[in-house]
């Protein structure tokens, strides 16, 4: 209860803004050689979040005129007709309701290759001493949270990290031999009987990041050894923690190829996209999206008229996500049997769905 509660405060306040509508601004988040534009309705400390929804590299203030052209697709925060409910972010989940081979069965065959092979290189030692765990927050947790979000960085406090790491949570350094690669700060969710193991953080040294090649193995090996000890703990699921909910995203695409499915079951903050008639295709060619109704999480793609089966193919063969409700398919022709089979073998648990073909 005191973790759900300093959620929806900390939800509280970081959407304070979108109360107050004399602030709100119209913003164009696509390039004018686009066939659609999406314009973005709400607050100027909100807008990042449409902005890596629909991975706009620019942003440019407009005048609520073009809210009527019909090529435009809104997204904002008020509930619109006939839109899709967009979580802005989603976790990625993996359940651990079946053997660890089963499981590891379901990663990137260059990855179980790697883990089989180095995994009995590394340990995961838990620190529960003040003294070290804030030198680890300083050299490890806050240095690699700047190196990834560079000023949007949100980093941990020495209260939070002693809270979870000194409570129902713990921290783990990850170890080869004597020397120290990495850390990770988890805790754990309870929903009803069902438990949930969070990854809340990854932390490493400046030297380890900035080695690629290095930091590729260090990071999975990290990650395996929390997943591992949740599997061997009871645990029902392994929470890799939050991601932009944008199924192309590549945090998500990362956790997606270690068995994570979409969650969404945490996402407060929501956009209602509505569509543009004529053009969906082709905007959701280009930025496929989640959407959720009630708890139903479902992902629709797009077909253009000028796009080919083997091109859709091609496109979405990435986006293979179990834990789909349905997938919807706006199609401006009609599709090829074999694309539709593909398109099933990707959520094979997901009704498919074809509009507009």
């Amino acid at each position: 209860m005191l973790f759900e509660a300093r959620q929806l405060a900390y939800e509280l306040q970081e959407n304070a803004g979108l109360a107050r509508l004399w602030r709100w601004q119209v913003a164009r988040l696509t390039s004018a050689d686009a066939p659609y534009e999406v314009l973005y309705i709400g607050p100027e400390d909100q807008r990042g979040r449409a902005a890596r929804l629909f991975d706009a590299q620019q942003v440019e203030i407009v005048s609520a005129q073009a809210l009527a052209a019909p090529n435009v697709a809104v997204a904002s925060h008020l509930p619109l007709p006939g839109a899709l409910r967009v979580p802005t972010t989603l976790h990625m989940v993996v359940p651990l309701d079946r053997p660890l081979e089963h499981i590891m069965g379901t990663f990137h065959s260059g990855l179980r290759r790697m883990l089989l092979k180095r995994r009995g290189l590394y340990t995961h030692k838990q620190v529960v001493e003040v003294d070290a765990l804030e030198r680890l927050r300083v050299e490890m947790l806050t240095p690699y949270a700047r190196a990834r979000h560079g000023d949007d960085a949100v980093t941990v406090s020495a209260e939070s990290v002693q809270r979870i790491a000194r409570g129902r949570g713990r921290l783990d350094v990850l170890m080869l031999g004597d020397e120290e690669l990495g850390c990770h700060l988890g805790y754990v969710r309870e929903s009803g009987s069902f438990l949930h193991w969070v990854s809340s953080r990854h932390g490493y040294p400046q030297r380890v990041f900035e080695d690629a090649r290095r930091f590729s193995e260090i990071n999975a090996m990290n990650n395996f050894l929390a997943f591992e000890w949740a599997k061997a703990n009871g645990f029902h699921a392994h929470d890799l923690g939050s991601c932009v909910g944008r199924p192309e995203d590549g945090l998500l695409q990362w956790k997606r190829r270690r068995g994570g499915n979409p969650d969404a079951s945490w996402s407060r903050l929501h956009l209602s996209v509505r569509l543009p008639r004529a053009v969906r295709a082709e905007l959701l060619w280009d930025h496929p999206l989640f959407s959720v109704e009630g708890d139903r999480l479902s992902m629709s793609l797009g077909l253009p008229a000028d796009r080919t089966d083997s091109e859709a193919a091609v496109r979405y063969r990435e986006l293979r996500f179990g834990g789909l409700a349905s997938v919807a398919l706006h199609a401006a022709r009609v599709p090829g049997a074999e694309l539709l089979t593909m398109l099933r073998g990707l959520c094979p648990a997901a009704e498919l769905y074809v509009h507009g073909a």
